[in-house]
């Protein structure tokens, strides 16, 4: 089970019922919810396993257990700056906000 609590602000998912319907929330973190593998140890995407109690999944209403993950918002970073580093590591100048396909990923 993968719990993914300080990344993710925005979840395209498609309800375990009725069948298909797809929804979109925005979150903020920690999201509380705890996904599983369809498949354990296959690239089919993920559900959701569990809420947490109180958790801001719980709060807004929309998801349930059983829905599965069809994409989620990613930072992606680009741009290497030549002005400053940080810790020794690289230094970003720009970023784009993106939904990433979730159905076909392994965890």
């Amino acid at each position: 089970m993968i719990s993914l609590r300080h990344a993710i602000s925005c979840l395209l998912l498609a309800a375990a019922t009725p069948a298909s319907a797809r929804y979109r929330v925005r979150l903020r973190t920690p999201l509380g919810i705890a996904f599983e593998e369809v498949e354990p140890g296959k690239a089919c995407g993920v559900v959701v396993a569990d809420l947490v109690d109180g958790g801001n999944a719980e709060h807004d209403g929309r998801i349930w257990v059983g829905d599965r993950l069809l994409s989620t918002s990613a930072v992606v970073l680009g741009g290497d700056s030549a002005l400053l580093t940080v810790g020794g590591g690289r230094q970003f100048t720009n970023w784009k906000r993106e939904l990433i396909p979730a159905t076909a990923m392994g965890f």
